[in-house]
């Protein structure tokens, strides 16, 4: 079991990805936008961030940013669908902002499972996700 925080300004991704991560017993904290995301990183130990790139507030990049700065060995992985009606696909540069991996909206859950076993065993070993 993991704690997963996932940010993403679409209510209906955090309930389906809750419902999806949390059935397969891990911890799950959600926040819509990436201050509220930062906030609950600071009261709760993370193993792994699931961010979405295109959020108002703040954005993704920059929010996977402060996280990497933050918490340099918990895993983060990029999510979006291309922003714009999929004009903007901005997860190649998040790659290179910090993110560990990337994911393209839709996705389904075997594909977010099999992410999450490549990263989570690595964090648990190295006892990475504490300040």
């Amino acid at each position: 079991m993991a704690r997963i925080l996932i940010v993403d300004d679409d209510l209906h991704v955090r309930r389906t990805l809750r419902l999806l991560l949390e059935a397969s017993k891990h911890e799950v904290l959600d926040a819509a936008n990436g201050r509220a995301g930062l906030r609950l990183a600071e009261q709760a130990r993370v193993e792994v961030l699931l961010c979405d790139v295109f959020m108002a507030d703040q954005d993704g990049l920059e929010t996977m940013l402060t996280f990497r700065q933050n918490y340099p060995g918990v895993p983060i992985v990029a999510m979006s669908g291309g922003g714009f009606g999929g004009l903007m696909d901005m997860l190649p540069a998040s790659s290179r902002l910090g993110a560990d991996r990337i994911l393209y909206k839709p996705f389904n859950l075997a594909a977010l499972v099999a992410l999450l076993d490549e990263l989570l065993p690595a964090s648990r070993e190295a006892g990475v996700g504490s300040r």
